[in-house]
């Protein structure tokens, strides 16, 4: 097939919607000749974090020497990024060739009577066609929703489960309480792997370490009491600003990922290779020391442009909300911050308007583009309103961005966040619009 026509059936797939379950999966694992039981798995669940701590791993086990695959979502950037190994997106003609390949299934699934697997199943098994063909020595796996009915879900050689911590979010799917909702994240616990656990409340984890006394898997909790953190921000010979931290018996190590909740993910991830080490895989001190330096995940509390400082973030629900909250209190006390806010209506935003509002001077909203579950602007403006005097609707992302640049001094700080649906958007964006400004000497 090809791109075009690749993109063509993932569209038409995914019409059918959310799909929870393991049925449709296994079936269509089974026609192209369940890949994934050729692979090595560490799954990871969780509300918020899932990402950086998948970001932290993988490079970790990269630098220790591995052919690490990663599979997450959403996507920020690049339509292959949801797809990588060592770093590097699925190449486009590999793609389109094991998209036929899991489109062929799907028809011979439809000629059986069998309904279609959804747009995440099929995304999920071309991923597991890739790492198979790229011969993966482990692959890291992010659930896309949830745990126990999600599709990634259906993996059984898994050699570590990570649970990064767990808020209140999809509650329509997952459960009205934390306690609900971490019982279908810890789903993923099936067999007696190590689970690494992060930060948690206790309400959450005590049904995570419920579930691993039944399954008899051992509970490796994070250990914050060993986390020390040196108060200011360092920079390398390049310029990139670094946190400063030792944890447990491994010292001075340094993280780009600049959110204070990138502390938690980087210890967790330390645990994990910890634990995937007992199983067979060497991964020395220095390889942890360089794969959390050079860790990266886009969109998360990322600096894209300076004076003014410009920083993105995806936090997209209140437990996120808190963390970037957090994070800009610690980072900017006392500095000038301009918001740019996009979020989607079936989230918890007068919540997080409410909570962020103080912070700023003053906000721009936008509505997030391509997405039927966005908020508009105007919706999003009024709720803002409530708690702040100085919001203003925008037309565009271009009209957001153009309108927050004027209104920043040299020394202000302007934030975009809400949804991660737009962030890779007003990240190209602003970067085509500060090149229009230096061009013109401004």
């Amino acid at each position: 097939m090809t791109f075009e026509e690749s993109l063509a059936f993932l569209d038409e797939v995914g019409q059918s919607g959310i799909c929870l379950g393991l049925d449709s999966i296994r079936e269509l694992l089974k026609r192209i000749g369940n890949p994934q039981d050729k692979l090595k798995f560490v799954h990871i669940a969780g509300t918020n974090g899932k990402g950086s701590t998948l970001a932290f791993t993988s490079t970790i086990l990269t630098c220790a020497g591995y052919r690490v695959g990663r599979y997450s979502s959403p996507r920020v950037f690049e339509f292959e990024e949801f797809v990588q190994v060592n770093g590097e997106n699925i190449e486009r003609e590999a793609f389109c060739r094991l998209a036929g390949n899991v489109k062929d299934a799907v028809d011979s699934m439809k000629k059986d009577g069998l309904g279609s697997p959804s747009l995440f199943e099929c995304e999920t098994a071309i991923g597991f066609l890739y790492f198979v063909e790229k011969r993966c020595d482990i692959v890291i796996l992010e659930c896309g929703m949830g745990g126990r009915d999600d599709a990634t879900n259906v993996v059984d050689t898994v050699i570590c489960n990570i649970i990064t911590s767990i808020g209140l979010d999809h509650m329509g799917f997952l459960g009205n309480t934390l306690a609900e909702i971490a019982d279908v994240k810890s789903g993923i616990i099936r067999n007696q792997a190590p689970v690494c656990i992060g930060r948690q409340e206790p309400e959450a984890l005590s049904v995570i370490q419920e579930r691993c006394h039944k399954v008899g898997a051992h509970a490796r909790l994070v250990d914050f009491n060993a986390l020390k953190v040196y108060p200011d921000l360092e920079y390398s010979g390049d310029g990139i600003p670094q946190i400063r931290f030792d944890y447990k018996d491994l010292k001075n190590l340094r993280i780009r990922l600049l959110g204070r909740y990138q502390l938690d993910n980087a210890c967790l991830a330390i645990e994990a290779v910890r634990s995937i080490s007992t199983n067979g895989m060497t991964v020395r001190g220095d390889a942890v020391r360089e794969g959390l330096r050079l860790a990266v995940w886009h969109g998360r509390f990322e600096t894209i442009g300076v004076n003014p400082r410009v920083i993105i973030d995806g936090a997209h629900n209140p437990h996120g909300m808190k963390q970037l909250k957090n994070s800009l209190e610690y980072y900017f006390p006392g500095r000038k911050l301009i918001g740019i806010m996009g979020v989607l209506a079936d989230k918890a935003y007068d919540e997080e308007c409410e909570m962020m509002a103080p912070l700023f001077e003053e906000f721009f909203t936008i509505t997030p583009p391509n997405n039927s579950r966005a908020l508009a602007a105007e919706k999003l403006a009024e709720t803002l309103k409530k708690y702040h005097p100085k919001v203003q609707a925008c037309q565009s992302i271009e009209d957001a961005c153009r309108q927050a640049r004027a209104a920043a001094g040299p020394e202000d700080i302007i934030m975009i966040f809400g949804s991660l649906s737009y962030i890779g958007e007003a990240s190209r964006t602003y970067a085509r619009i500060e090149k229009e400004l230096k061009a013109s000497g401004y």
